[in-house]
């Protein structure tokens, strides 16, 4: 989002620090509890062996293969978190090149004057790492966040940190973890010079400017991903909806170039592509429903879904995943699950869109148990009905949505006309579709902030097609046809909450947004709902 704002920087402003961060940061993975509370009550049986120890490797390691707590790498460097500091050498993987771990910088902390930290100053003690792109993150023991760049240069000459975050040129006042990091965390990069763009549901390519990168997390009931970039208001109240619209617990997660990697408890595992510019939520750029084909800067919503990866049913595996980046475009990426096969340790392996899993040995530890390929355990989604008018022109058509959800979208509309429910293909409840998205602020809000009563920013959009065609009765259809004035799209702007939706049509001279051709020209639509 970066390209947008450096010439925007009237759109947001420096924001406060948000509360004290959690007292319980402890993790010994991403994702991944410490070995001896590991809760294995619904661990599989293990065929291939009667027991297995959950140990570290032993330190110095020669290869980073996965991203955990105290390890990560990008495509120059691994990383590790050992005694207290942070250590690097060369990708051998990756690049080629062999090398001895050696300290970051001086110390093997976040090092700079008052200037690079004028917030929480110089750290004690770091206690987790994450590594993507150009971008390697840090988190004091005090659960401060520390960013320190550029990861793809020559680090022993000059390597940057800062604890700023938040604002418009990413200058606020810091960030804090808030909440605990035991079920996983991540810093993605989507850079010019790595990933390069991404391509839509359309099949447009986009380019990532002149970068994106987030912070993603899991919350602590594995049911929730919360997300932040550090041009944005610091805080963690914007989310992001899970697989199978947030109902199943997620055991770790693992993100790389805005491709978040999950992994469930029973072994399940999905990807998606999801971040503040792909996603829809950025002011200052154009989206649409309806668009077809080759669409220049415009990007076609909604965002891809997410898509489930082919089950592990040859060997054993447990919660410890990692996904990174290899080139350009949506595909290059890549999926590792740590896991056992005929008695061998190791992890499995492939490509995004491969069909198929392959095994690499490596002979290291388990990290933690078995997942339970039977064990299911759901919650209903968060779901809520909401109903009343859209408007225009002095004309009034009843509608609820059925299933409203502040994270998840897109939630079902039925209508009425004077009363009348509107059906289709006779007799079926006639349905649209309510799509939405969060949108930019510039004031610090508190984590789920509806459960509070609060409303958030939202763009929406009634996508509606040719699907009036299909309406049974002639009066209702006429009617609609005539209220719709035959547009594809309703784009709104406006609030919403537990208890209240309201908002405006997007009008031609709000900048942005979505193609001109899709706003209102005259008097526009309003949707007041409760």
């Amino acid at each position: 989002m970066k390209r947008v704002l450096f010439f925007c920087l009237f759109i947001l402003c420096a924001c406060d620090n948000p509360t004290e961060a959690a007292n319980n940061n402890n993790t010994n993975d991403a994702g991944q509890p410490d070995a001896d509370t590991v809760d294995s009550s619904h661990d599989s049986d293990i065929t291939d062996s009667d027991t297995i120890e959950y140990t570290e490797e032993v330190w110095p390691v020669q290869r980073v293969y996965f991203r955990t707590a105290r390890r990560s790498f990008n495509r120059r460097y691994y990383v590790a978190l050992e005694e207290g500091k942070i250590w690097v050498k060369p990708n051998e993987e990756m690049t080629g090149e062999t090398g001895e771990w050696e300290i970051l910088g001086s110390t093997g902390k976040p090092e700079g004057n008052s200037s690079s930290f004028p917030n929480f100053g110089v750290p004690d003690e770091i206690t987790s790492i994450s590594a993507d792109g150009v971008h390697l993150m840090a988190i004091s023991a005090d659960g401060n966040f520390y960013r320190g760049s550029d990861l793809t240069t020559d680090v022993s000459s000059s390597f940057i940190w800062t604890d700023s975050w938040g604002g418009v040129m990413a200058d606020g006042t810091g960030m804090v973890t808030e909440f605990p990091i035991s079920n996983g965390w991540s810093v993605s990069d989507s850079h010019p010079f790595g990933v390069e763009y991404y391509t839509d549901i359309d099949g447009t390519n986009h380019s990532v400017g002149l970068g994106v990168a987030h912070v993603y997390r899991l919350g602590e009931d594995g049911h929730s991903i919360y997300w932040n970039d550090w041009w944005l208001p610091n805080d963690w109240s914007r989310q992001i909806c899970g697989p199978l619209r947030s109902t199943v617990a997620m055991a770790n997660i693992s993100v790389s170039a805005s491709t978040m990697f999950v992994i469930l408890e029973n072994g399940h595992m999905y990807t998606r592509l999801y971040d503040f510019d792909t996603g829809g939520e950025n002011s200052l750029l154009e989206y649409s429903y309806i668009i077809q084909g080759p669409s220049g800067t415009t990007r076609k919503l909604p965002s891809e879904d997410w898509l489930k990866q082919p089950e592990i049913t040859d060997g054993s595996i447990t919660r410890r995943i990692t996904i990174f980046q290899t080139g350009k475009g949506n595909a290059a990426r890549i999926l590792r699950v740590e896991g056992r096969q005929g008695g061998a340790n190791g992890f499995f392996q492939k490509e995004i869109f491969a069909d198929n899993w392959t095994f690499v040995s490596t002979d290291l530890p388990m990290s933690g148990p078995f997942l339970d390929a039977t064990f299911v355990q759901t919650i209903p989604p968060s779901d809520y009905s909401l109903s009343g008018t859209i408007t225009k022109n002095g004309k009034t058509v009843q509608i609820e949505l059925e299933n409203f959800n502040m994270i998840c979208s897109p939630a079902r509309a039925k209508l009425w006309v004077d009363g009348e429910l509107v059906t289709e293909n006779g007799g079926s409840t006639f349905y649209l579709e309510f799509h939405h998205v969060h949108t930019m602020v510039d004031n610090i809000r508190p984590r789920d902030y509806w459960l509070s009563g609060m409303t958030g920013k939202i763009q929406a959009a009634l996508v509606i097609n040719s699907r009036v065609d299909n309406v049974d009765n002639s009066a209702i259809r006429n009617y609609l046809d005539d209220f719709f004035t035959n547009q594809k799209v309703i784009n709104f702007v406006g609030y919403a909450g537990l208890y209240s939706l309201q908002a405006d049509e997007i009008p031609w001279d709000m900048p942005f947004r979505v193609p001109g051709n899709e706003k209102s020209f005259l008097t526009g639509f309003t949707i007041t709902l409760n």
